[in-house]
């Protein structure tokens, strides 16, 4: 009884979690490298959001707290820019420079 309990309920639980670990380590998304640049000149504090634009570079719109404040920034800037008839696109970073949320104007 306890075999076929392993068998079929906790061995299919460690194999997962082994297949998980793998493609966390093997499968991670590159950051870009204006990103990247960005981050090294002025890093994101821990749980922190960034609004940023980018259209010929990378141009910070400013950090915020929570990830709906950040959301709110880039539609706001979003409709400057419309309003500006400017083709841009506007992203949401986390602290580790991964993107949440990405809009095109």
């Amino acid at each position: 009884m306890l075999q076929i309990l392993f068998f079929y309920l906790v061995l299919p639980f460690i194999l997962a979690a082994f297949v998980i670990r793998f493609i966390k380590k093997h499968g991670a998304s590159q950051i870009p490298a204006d990103v990247t640049a960005l981050l090294a000149v002025d890093p994101v504090e821990k749980r922190f959001y960034r609004a940023a634009r980018r259209d010929n570079g990378l141009i910070k719109l400013g950090d915020f707290e929570t990830h709906e404040e950040a959301v709110d920034a880039i539609y706001a800037a979003r409709k400057r820019a419309r309003e500006d008839k400017l083709k841009a696109a506007f992203i949401v970073l986390n602290d580790k420079g991964e993107t949440l949320d990405w809009i095109d104007s």
